[in-house]
């Protein structure tokens, strides 16, 4: 779970960050430095500059579904769902519109997302976590402390405010500085939300640590699980792909 971290503010937030703390609480700099070395260090998420993902989306009582990604910076996102029954729903995103296409059959509907759904959706645009990134407008961290989590351990909790009341809550390992666990609340249809993100099974692809197991549980005590097959860093994406299609009408 990756997002870009800016080329021309990568060296002055490396600077900017204090020392590991040896005695007492760690402060916000610290545990993002931290994190930053875990998932693979500043060179390495530095030197993505796109990346592809195919995955399977595995549910209860309920067909999987193939998942691709597409992400390139700063913020350029594409995906497509590939449903049992041949529906194919494609998401996107080019720094500008956040649109939709859906297929089925000879059916087909091409339309710019809705302001919820794509608020949400461009908050996840780019390659990685907010707390791999420096501060950016409409966006605030706060590291609220060592806080027990489902099984009583501790982790280092970090809230993502953003601007239109969406928040993340991240748990990181206090040995590894891995994610444990993400709470993500958001408003759809007027109320409010939370899925709660567990991911595992972290593996090295040409350094950078990837989540290749997130099981989510939403509200209603319905799981899922995205189960990661392969990463791509760097295969040189054009511009195009994140455009919306024109509408063949």
């Amino acid at each position: 779970m990756l997002r870009s971290l800016p080329l021309t503010s990568l060296l002055t937030f490396a600077l900017t960050l204090t020392p590991f703390a040896v005695f007492g609480e760690m402060t916000l700099s610290q545990v993002q430095r931290q994190h930053v070395e875990a998932m693979g260090g500043y060179q390495r998420l530095q030197a993505i500059k796109s990346l592809t993902m195919r995955a399977t989306v595995v549910r209860d009582e309920a067909a999987p579904i193939n998942l691709h990604l597409w992400k390139a910076r700063p913020n350029r996102s594409r995906t497509l769902y590939i449903m049992e029954d041949g529906m194919r729903i494609t998401q996107g995103y080019d720094g500008s519109v956040a649109w939709e296409r859906i297929v089925k059959g000879n059916n087909e509907v091409i339309r710019q997302m809705e302001d919820e759904a794509a608020a949400r959706y461009i908050q996840q645009a780019a390659i990685g976590n907010p707390l791999l990134q420096p501060p950016s407008a409409g966006v605030n961290l706060t590291y609220k402390g060592l806080t027990p989590i489902d099984d009583g351990a501790l982790a280092h909790c970090v809230v993502v405010n953003y601007a239109d009341s969406t928040r993340e809550t991240y748990y990181l390992d206090p040995d590894s500085f891995q994610e444990r666990k993400i709470l993500h609340t958001y408003t759809s249809d007027g109320k409010t939300v939370t899925r709660e993100l567990i991911p595992s099974d972290f593996r090295s692809i040409e350094g950078v640590l990837f989540a290749f197991r997130v099981v989510e549980i939403g509200e209603d005590k319905q799981r899922s699980e995205v189960q990661l097959e392969s990463v791509t860093l760097n295969p040189g994406l054009l511009e195009a792909l994140f455009r919306q299609p024109p509408d063949k009408k």
